[in-house]
């Protein structure tokens, strides 16, 4: 089965090994822990008020 998400927290929670693919090519392969530790300090999460979207979606 294929997942397609931008969501970290679905794949880890979803799924037991996972592919990181980009144009075509596969950058990681395995579980999504080790994943997570590979990309440690590169993902990101921010919180938004609604009214603020707009602004965030135009830049």
């Amino acid at each position: 089965m294929i997942l397609s998400t931008h969501i970290v927290d679905d794949v880890r929670e979803l799924c037991r090994n996972m592919a990181i693919i980009n144009e075509g090519k596969v950058l990681f392969a395995g579980q999504p822990q080790a994943a997570m530790h590979e990309l440690k300090g590169r993902i990101w999460e921010r919180t938004i008020e609604k009214a603020e979207l707009t602004k965030y979606q135009q830049e």
